[in-house]
């Protein structure tokens, strides 16, 4: 049978009847649009009184009142349903269904699936509407994609068939009341979803099966090409937000998937709606989550990739998370794979992030030009230590980078990034003193906003295969380096030697006097130069810069002397 969800991210105890699609997904507004047409019949079945729940009889007459069209009387009996009867875990836990048939789940208010199966049915029968309770297979809670169901395997769960409109539809009344609890309590939750599903959403995690009657899977599938039931042991379930929103795997239709070494899944978001995805990876025997063997991103507005390199041969599990709303906190299960690693590699870890890589989409109403949407890789190789990265963008966005590796600590990270930028561009150079992989994050002051914070923008994963053996900090920038949009020729090196002449120059097009240490900087248009001689070492050199013709300036690169 198959009722309720569990939430859990380890994977759930070894039952199917529990749904694992039904989760806690559908925002109120996603609910409403399904509810409209059924505005009136849903509050008249919600306002059933106590009498005229002594019988089935009763209660049916009661709830067909005002009842124009046989769908609309489903539809009472689904609301009805779904929302007086509690899911009994008790009995689903220790196998002791007790009494399923109508008359004893109205008078308990509480069953399995059978049990809510046959009380929809004596609804349908006692108001002339064609019904089947129809018995096969369900992947619910503490279903694992490798393990399979056969025609020797009894089947778990009960669901009905309805004939509206001259044709036959699904009703999930058991699934439709709520979901479990991590501690397998039964949590009431209405989900409209699994009111007339559709039937090519309801094959994902329902297959009719009956071995004493002939084509009875093919029959009850209610699909022009039925599935057989090896594909959909295969088959990757969906949740019911992934069918929702029309999130579908790409390049991986299988939920088991076999690995050497390492393995890329795609997954299509067709409509590009997701704003935000996140990932959980764990090893299955131990339950140990290993993240940092995993790398989301979203580098196109229709596709999400997860490179997966497990540290040993094992089983695994990589449950897939996102969202729509980016005023909702919480991101929604996906979908759920079996990662089978037969080999490994010799690997790294990725630095950990708690949301995906890439740029994020709030970046493009702050500045970033929209036109470069989704065209920027996530990942930034280098095989010398050095990374140049330029973003165009509608504005002169004050950023800030933070730069941290995987498995190395180093000191003033941050004088081993240098950004400029101007009115339409960010221009951002690196140096890595090692290999391996780090993380450079980028963090925009919010257009239009009242506070003076910065906010992150994009996560970039950078590989570097061989490090900048020299690797010497960059000058360090300030505020108006940006705003003056300063871009540094030379010197790049933030060290500079003590006592020795060292020419100095840069471009702006909005400085009108600047200096370098104590000399005045001639200029050719918009590029800025000197030459001095450097203080002794322990000292700085700074280069600052005006935008007007008094004599008051601003820091925009600092120099350390050593």
């Amino acid at each position: 049978m198959g009722c309720c969800t569990s939430t859990q991210v380890k994977p759930a105890d070894e039952h199917s009847e529990v749904s694992k699609v039904h989760r806690k997904t559908t925002s109120n507004r996603e609910q409403h649009k399904r509810t409209d047409a059924f505005q009136s019949i849903d509050v008249h079945a919600l306002k059933a009184p106590q009498n005229v729940k002594n019988s089935v009889a009763s209660l049916v007459e009661y709830l067909v009142q005002g009842a124009r069209t046989d769908k609309e009387k489903v539809r009472a009996f689904y609301v009805w349903i779904a929302n007086n009867i509690r899911y009994d875990t008790h009995a689903f836990f220790s196998g002791n269904y007790g009494g399923v048939d109508a008359d004893s789940v109205l008078r308990s208010g509480a069953s399995v699936c059978s049990g809510y199966a046959n009380l929809f049915e004596a609804f349908c029968k006692i108001a002339q509407i064609q019904v089947q309770v129809i018995h096969g297979f369900a992947k619910g809670y503490g279903h694992s994609p490798e393990k399979h169901f056969s025609p020797n395997t009894d089947t778990n769960h009960a669901w009905n068939a309805v004939y509206l409109d001259n044709k036959w539809e699904f009703i999930e009344c058991t699934w439709g009341a709520g979901h479990l609890s991590d501690s397998g309590e039964f949590q009431r939750e209405f989900s409209n979803f699994h009111f007339l599903p559709n039937p090519i959403h309801f094959i994902v995690a329902h297959f009719p099966f009956d071995n004493s009657i002939t084509d009875y899977s093919k029959k009850w599938q209610l699909l022009k090409t039925p599935m057989s039931l090896e594909e959909f042991n295969r088959n990757i379930e969906l949740t019911q937000s992934a069918m929702e929103w029309n999130i579908k795997p790409k390049s991986h239709r299988y939920g088991v998937v076999d690995v050497k070494g390492f393995v890329e899944i795609v997954i299509e978001d067709k409509k590009g709606q997701l704003c935000d995805t996140s990932f959980h990876l764990w090893e299955k025997q131990s339950g140990n989550r290993i993240e940092e063997y995993g790398f989301l991103r979203k580098e196109s507005a229709t596709e999400i990739k997860i490179t997966l390199q497990p540290p040993k041969a094992t089983m695994y599990s990589v449950r897939i998370f996102g969202r729509v709303d980016p005023s909702l906190e919480k991101l929604n299960d996906l979908m759920t794979f079996v990662i089978n690693c037969r080999e490994t590699r010799k690997t790294s870890p990725y630095p950990r992030l708690t949301n995906q890589w890439g740029i994020q989409p709030a970046a493009f109403d702050h500045g970033l030009l929209k036109w470069n949407q989704y065209k920027i890789p996530a990942i930034l190789r280098s095989t010398n230590g050095r990374v140049e990265l330029t973003l165009k963008t509608t504005r002169n966005i004050p950023t800030l980078l933070k730069l941290s590796h995987a498995t190395n600590q180093f000191p003033n990270g941050e004088r081993f990034t240098l950004v400029t930028g101007g009115k339409d561009f960010l221009d951002i150079k690196l140096r890595l003193p090692y290999t391996g992989y780090y993380k450079l994050q980028l963090m925009f002051k919010r257009e239009k906003s009242s506070d003076d914070l910065y906010h992150g923008m994009a996560n970039f994963l950078v590989e570097c295969e061989s490090a900048d053996e020299d690797c010497i900090p960059f000058p360090a920038t300030h505020p108006h380096t940006q705003e003056y949009s300063c871009s540094l020729i030379e010197p790049l090196d933030g060290n500079l030697p003590a006592n020795k002449s060292v020419k100095f120059r840069f471009k702006s097009s909005v400085v009108r006097k600047a200096i370098a240490g104590d000399e005045q900087m001639k200029h050719n248009g918009n590029e800025w130069s000197a030459e001095i001689r450097t203080p002794g070492a322990g000292r700085t050199v700074d280069i600052m810069g005006t935008n007007v013709d008094e004599n008051k300036y601003w820091g925009l690169f600092t120099f350390d002397v050593i």
